[in-house]
């Protein structure tokens, strides 16, 4: 495999890694999203039992279509979850740059076998 091979080969490792990381972000921001919802659905529960209360009401069927609003968003949050821990697991492999034949602290190329980087002299594998 030749230089620009190997450049290739790291540019591809690296972008699908940043590729991964930007999904991440996604789905966090869709948790919370959900989570942002589901509290301001209990606050309208809250809201509209505290009403019912102070005048005397029995509790009606808005706060349990609210409830079930919630319960929906808490299963899209629990499959978000799944799907984000998947995405962790994935995500969790580091690129080993001196199996490459490349110095991970400097991108310097490494001697076949090397202990030490012979640009920055870290320690590699």
């Amino acid at each position: 495999m030749d230089l620009m091979d190997k450049v290739n080969e790291i540019a591809r490792m690296v972008g699908d890694k940043a590729n991964e990381l930007v999904e991440v972000g996604k789905l966090n921001l869709k948790m919370n999203q959900e989570n942002a919802a589901v509290e301001s659905l209990q606050k309208q529960i809250g809201e509209i039992a505290f009403g019912k209360f102070r005048s005397g009401d029995e509790l009606d069927p808005e706060i349990e279509d609210l409830c079930i609003k919630i319960e929906k968003h808490k299963r899209t949050m629990a499959e978000t979850q799944r799907e984000l821990n998947r995405k962790k697991a994935s995500s969790d492999d580091p690129i080993d740059m001196a199996a490459m034949g490349y110095c991970p602290y400097c991108g310097a190329t490494l001697a076949k076998n090397a202990a030490f980087c012979s640009q920055c002299g870290q320690k590699v594998k």
